[in-house]
């Protein structure tokens, strides 16, 4: 996987677009716009020639299908913000496949953030309007498809982004160059077009308790919207209408979908959408006036003379006159016991023919009363045959918490948690919290349950109850009924997730899916607190984290793609696989190093993705058996954040590769898999083969420091102020990473300074010197025996002042530093204590060799 400038589009999209084309009947030559561009020669800067382009309008993309924005005076849309993206071009996207937002509504479209609405003008309007020709009729719909679609058949039509998006952002009036078309254009009819589902509900209103009203109230409210918009032009029959889907074979819904079910019998619809009666007369008294329909084969309109004329259209005049219409119109409303009306619940009653307040309760209060209705019993009565005493079955209680979700998670064979489980996201909890979640329960039933069992019996009985019914033992029985299936990262797979569905990353490539293809279940707190959105990470137009990376690589593409793959490996949460350490550090030589350089932010984006805790190092103790006491079931990173310049990476073998031993205060120790990560401003000493194969090591390049940091580069504190485009570009770009990794595995890259920095940590800067110019004029030789005492000599005849209170004042600590050189100087093979060291006759010898 590499960067590219023009991403490859995935071959189902390019299959999507180039299916939608053909059902549009979009040809190459169709889909083109005469686009003015100012082009400045060189040389000139102060002169242009304005030339006409043509440009697609159409264009298959990363995410579906880009729409190009333009206005009537064929210039491109451009984003109205300051910052990085204030000359890009403004485009709506038609989602492939579509998406799921935050709120788990499905996402056809996406539209920049921030950057208002626009209307979608197709080229034919724009030919008539430069050539000052009438355009009797105009349609106003919601969608540019179908606007783009209608135009190439005669019906000359100007698409919205939605019915609630009809308006200029600044001026909140209708879109100018909608007006523009109006007025030199010669318009004297203009009509609002919805789809041929207008009068459907949305299939969950009845079932959920949401209100049956708010549907058709939302394109009667379009309408009225309309009204208003047009009231100035007082010349202009304005109207609305929709597609006779109900009466149409195959039942078309749009306009789009009617021109293309129908190729042959085209110019039969574009002549009844032109055609209209003679100029319609305004009813004097609005009192009195009612709406009037001109119901043609393919197309009903109405005449907009008042507002109220869309309230009685869509039968909202009051709850009788809707249920009578959409009843007939939908079983499901019919059949219903009680509908949400405007807020309030009503019933159908026969006998009258009229709809009345219900007697039941909201469906949340329904659900309520069945969950409690077999929990409790009359024990007993008194004299006088009222309620007494209740009794309390403990195994259906028991029922309705394992209902509710509370499942015991099974730690080991002796140590167990409450978890509760939503829609397979798992999530610790206490016992009072599920006390506190079922006295909620209780508050939210009436005053009274059932066989007349008053509501405050029951909660004073669970009140006094409460340290058996919420205990350990009695909570210990709800075991699930089947084992917990989690839902991991595999040797091939990564998956991240986010409010509104889960990334799942291949070495191909990272994609959004809805949480309902999720097959095993997952820790709340791997839910990241953000939603996903695709785009693709480009080189020529970088993210701000994905900058940063690049400038603490040094600018350098080898060891830019080493840091994003050493990133991916950490973030891949599958530990089947030989475990190892990341170690980030300096590049610089400093005798008083003071970071700065960016190694925390690296933690911190580690924990903006995956559950990562951080343990200052400073403090961190390896002798401390409660030192890992932050740890949860849910981590899956642990970073040691500016480590201790002695520490040892031995003490971290059996962390690193076999797991660590968790040990929390007054709990039950447990063991959880994790990828580690230090920081540090020194060097870490590894030596041997053991200690080599379980860390890879990176250096930061000295781009940030101590006087300047990435807020002053960037302006803005990374991740507490990062808007939706830096999230966005954040969240793509470490996706990007996992991918590169997948793909390419840890890509090594030279190092800066790290093994000079490593000789100078073990040693010191004055042997360093000392050594290698014994080596460079050739009195230091390789496979000639050298007496360690002579050579200590000679070390402390050059330096004197370490021959007194000094480590180097003794031969020990100078051999140390001998061994320390030929690892790390880069002249010799590493050190073998079996071949480069012997005594003979009294003396003791070191041998350097050739690497």
């Amino acid at each position: 996987m590499q960067l590219v400038e023009t991403p490859q589009i995935p071959k189902q999209t390019q299959e999507y677009f180039t299916r939608r084309m053909a059902e549009m009947g979009i040809t190459d030559e169709v889909n083109k716009i005469g686009i003015l561009q100012t082009e400045i020669a060189t040389g000139s800067p102060l002169q242009g020639e304005t030339v006409q382009k043509e440009l697609p309008i159409f264009t298959p993309s990363m995410k579906g299908i880009d729409i190009l924005v333009y206005t009537l005076e064929r210039r491109l849309v451009r984003y109205a913000k300051d910052g990085r993206h204030k000359n890009h071009i403004y485009k709506l996207t038609r989602l492939f496949p579509e998406e799921v937002d935050k709120d788990g509504k499905v996402k056809k479209y996406h539209m920049p953030p921030a950057q208002g609405t626009n209307p979608f003008i197709p080229p034919q309007i724009i030919q008539l309007y430069e050539a000052e020709q009438d355009i009797p009729v105009l349609y106003l719909t919601e969608g540019y498809f179908k606007a783009f679609k209608a135009c190439m058949h005669g019906i000359y039509t100007v698409g919205f982004p939605s019915i609630t998006l009809m308006t200029d952002k600044e001026t909140n009036t209708l879109y100018a160059d909608v007006k523009t078309i109006i007025e030199q254009c010669n318009v004297q009819r203009v009509v609002w077009l919805i789809d041929g589902d207008c009068f459907g509900l949305t299939k969950d209103d009845i079932t959920t308790g949401a209100s049956v009203y708010d549907r058709p109230a939302g394109f009667a409210n379009s309408v009225k919207l309309i009204h208003d918009l047009l009231s100035d032009y007082k010349d202009i029959d304005v109207y609305f209408g929709h597609i006779n889907t109900d009466t149409i074979e195959g039942n078309p819904k749009g306009l789009d979908d009617l021109l293309c079910s129908m190729p042959a019998m085209v110019d039969e619809v574009a002549k009844e959408f032109n055609s209209f009666a003679k100029k319609a007369t305004k009813p004097a008294d609005e009192d009195n006036s009612q709406y009037k329909v001109i119901e043609g084969k393919y197309i009903t309109r109405v005449p907009l003379q008042y507002k109220k004329h869309a309230v009685q259209y869509f039968h909202l005049t009051d709850v009788d006159d809707f249920y009578n219409f959409y009843s007939a119109k939908d079983e499901r409303l019919k059949n219903a016991e009680q509908f949400n009306y405007r807020g309030n619940y009503f019933s159908y009653d026969q006998r009258d023919g009229r709809c009345k307040p219900s007697k039941m309760y909201p469906p949340e209060t329904q659900k309520a009363l069945e969950m409690v209705k077999n929990l409790c019993y009359v024990e007993k009565f008194t004299s006088d045959g009222d309620i007494k005493s209740i009794g309390i079955s403990m195994s259906n209680f028991n029922d309705l918490l394992y209902n509710f979700g509370f499942r015991r998670f099974d730690i080991d064979r002796t140590v167990f948690i409450i978890v509760r489980i939503v829609n397979n996201v798992l999530s610790p909890v206490a016992p009072v919290e599920v006390q506190d979640m079922f006295f909620k329960l209780i508050a939210s039933l009436p005053e009274t349950i059932h066989d007349n069992i008053p509501t405050f019996m029951l909660k004073e009985r669970f009140v006094k109850g409460r340290e058996t019914f919420f205990s350990a033992g009695n909570l210990s029985l709800l075991k699930n009924d089947r084992p917990f299936n989690f839902c991991k990262d595999t040797r091939n797979e990564v998956y991240i997730f986010y409010k509104n569905g889960f990334v799942k990353c291949t070495r191909e490539n990272w994609k959004l899916h809805p949480m309902t293809e999720l097959t095993g279940c997952i820790w709340q707190e791997q839910v990241l607190s953000r939603s996903f959105t695709e785009c693709p990470v480009l080189y020529d137009n970088m993210s701000i984290f994905q900058q940063f990376i690049f400038n603490v690589s040094g600018r350098q593409s080898d060891r830019y793609l080493s840091i994003c793959s050493m990133m991916g490996y950490i973030l891949h949460s599958y530990f089947d696989v030989k475990r190892k350490a990341l170690i980030l550090t300096d590049s610089e030589i400093s005798d008083n190093p003071s970071g700065r350089t960016g190694k925390g932010l690296l933690l911190q984006a580690m924990k903006r993705m995956k559950p990562t805790e951080i343990i200052n190092g400073k403090d961190f103790k390896t002798d401390d058996k409660h030192k890992y006491q932050e740890v949860t079931l849910e981590t899956q990173i642990v970073g040691i954040d500016d480590a201790k310049r002695n520490l040892q990476i031995e003490d971290f073998f059996n962390d690193i590769v076999e797991g660590l031993k968790v040990e929390k205060k007054n709990q039950a120790p447990f063991k959880t898999h994790v990828k580690m990560v230090f920081t540090t401003n020194k060097t870490i000493k590894i030596e041997g083969a053991s200690a080599k194969d379980r860390v890879f090591e990176f250096e930061m390049a000295n781009h940030y420091n101590e006087k300047f940091s990435p807020q002053d580069e960037f302006g803005k504190w990374f991740f507490t102020e990062f808007n939706d485009d830096d999230w966005t570009g954040f969240d793509n770009f470490m996706c990007y990473c996992i991918c590169l990794y997948l793909d390419k595995g840890i890509v090594q890259a030279k190092s800066i300074n790290l093994e000079r920095r490593k000789l100078i940590d073990q040693t010191n800067e004055d042997f360093v010197n000392w050594i290698e110019e014994k080596v460079n004029d050739g009195t230091i030789a390789p496979d000639i025996d050298y007496d360690k005492k002579d050579l200590h000599c000679q070390f402390l005849s050059a330096y004197p002042e370490y021959k007194e209170r000094s480590p180097f004042a003794k031969q020990r600590r100078f051999t140390d530093a001998l061994k320390t050189y030929a690892n790390y100087g880069g002249r010799f093979a590493p050190f073998n204590k079996v071949n480069d060291e012997k005594r003979s006759n009294g003396k003791d010898y070191i041998t350097f060799r050739n690497k």
